[in-house]
C-alpha cells in the first residue's frame, strides 16, 4: 500500500515541475519511477546546477522564483479564468 501512496504523491509532484525539470526527471528515471525523496532530489539538484545559467528557466531571468534551492513549479492558477502558468515554489 505504501508504494501506490508514493506512486501518487510522486506523478502529483511531476504535474508540477516545470516542463524542462520533468523530461530531466523521465530521462533520469528510465523505464522504472522515482519514489517522492528520490524524485525531489534528482529535481532539486537539477535546478540547483542550472540556477545563475542564462535562459529560459533561469532564476535570474526573472522567470522563475529568487528563492534558494528547488524544482521551479507550475502555479495551478484556479481562481484565474485565463490560466496562467506562472512559477512558484
Amino acid at each position: 500500500m505504501e508504494q501506490v501512496i508514493d506512486l501518487l504523491v510522486s506523478d502529483r509532484i511531476k504535474e508540477t515541475l516545470s516542463a524542462a525539470c520533468l523530461r530531466h526527471v523521465l530521462s533520469t528515471e528510465g523505464t522504472g519511477w522515482f519514489g517522492p525523496e528520490k524524485l525531489t532530489e534528482v529535481s532539486d539538484t537539477y535546478e540547483n546546477s542550472r540556477m545563475y545559467l542564462p535562459g529560459k528557466y533561469s532564476k535570474l531571468s526573472g522567470t522563475g522564483s529568487a528563492k534558494p534551492g528547488g524544482c521551479l513549479f507550475r502555479s495551478q492558477n484556479v481562481g484565474n479564468s485565463r490560466n496562467s502558468a506562472a512559477y512558484s515554489r
